[in-house]
């Protein structure tokens, strides 16, 4: 790839972020969430684990961090949203956190810090997606963009420093800004132009509401959301309660968790929203009580998870 291309290739990598037009239809993202809202937010990577550029040949340097201790996550609109470093919940895709560096620009720096998104506390927003294939796993990611003065970055290199005075606006972009989203039908090579976004909270940073400390390099932020793009396509409702329904036949002591699940679809068939709900919320406790015992924790996270979604999509008020 030349080097006109590849810059096209990262100038598209950082304003689509700012370009992605707000769907007409809400979904549970756009439910919870709104322009405005407060975005609390860290990240931490490790650099007595600093891995080497995993694409030395490349127009910038990218570090993955795949130890316990690296970490970023977002917290917004009463949810945590958090990478899943160290976690292998799908094989062929484990969690990591990858630190993007790029300063070949005359103009700007570039410092990214993305991760793959940790599957429980993504799930109440990536379940029961109509455009989900089967063959895959949705992916949520989490990420923070620098943009730096000129002069930030020797080269693309790790850097062991982050020093958010030197963030800079340019042009359209704010000097800091992220984005949280969920992606449908992705495959296992994490090729995002083969996704399908179903929903994106996009939000901005003020440098002076940053704090760095490089004993590690790890950061807290705070920020607002400045915009959120939702075209979630979900199943019915009925299919939704069938697909749970499938999951949990057999797990758990005896017919419990099942027949609450079929109990709750028999309320919801029949209108009673407050008896399914509670139906639901009672499925989750119980779930929550036999985790780590008669379920294992990442199944009992995974059908806690998908039952708070169902209670999303159908507007139950705790689920």
């Amino acid at each position: 790839m030349n080097f006109l291309a590849r810059v096209g290739l990262f100038l598209l990598r950082v304003t689509v972020p700012l370009t992605f037009a707000l769907a007409a239809s809400a979904g549970p993202i756009s439910d919870r969430i709104q322009v405005g809202d407060e975005v609390i937010g860290s990240f931490r990577y490790d650099l007595s684990q600093a891995p080497g550029d995993s694409n030395p040949a490349g127009f910038s340097g990218e570090y993955r961090f795949t130890d316990a201790n690296s970490f970023i996550q977002v917290s917004v609109g009463g949810h945590t949203f958090s990478s899943a470093v160290g976690a292998t919940f799908i094989p062929s895709r484990p969690g990591h956190v990858s630190v993007l560096v790029t300063n070949r620009f005359a103009a700007f720096d570039e410092l990214q810090i993305r991760g793959i998104g940790n599957e429980a506390s993504f799930a109440p927003f990536l379940s029961f997606l109509s455009r989900q294939d089967p063959a895959f796993v949705p992916l949520g990611t989490i990420l923070i963009n620098f943009i730096l003065d000129p002069s930030a970055l020797a080269s693309d290199a790790l850097p062991t420093v982050i020093d958010p005075s030197a963030a800079i606006p340019f042009e359209s972009f704010p000097a800091i800004f992220g984005q949280v989203e969920g992606l449908s039908t992705q495959p296992p090579d994490e090729a995002e132009a083969a996704a399908t976004r179903e929903w994106a909270i996009f939000y901005e940073v003020e440098p002076s509401d940053v704090t760095i400390e490089n004993n590690v390099v790890s950061g807290r932020f705070v920020g607002r959301v400045t915009e959120v793009a939702d075209n979630t396509q979900l199943l019915p409702p009925s299919e939704m309660f069938d697909s749970l329904l499938e999951q949990v036949t057999g797990v758990g002591p005896g017919r419990s968790l099942q027949g609450k699940i079929e109990n709750a679809r028999a309320y919801f068939l029949a209108s009673d929203l407050p008896a399914t709900c509670a139906m639901l919320q009672g499925f989750s406790s119980q779930v929550r009580a036999q985790s780590g015992k008669s379920i294992p924790r990442d199944t009992a996270n995974k059908l806690s998870a998908e039952a708070a979604a169902l209670g999303l999509a159908i507007e139950c008020d705790d689920s």
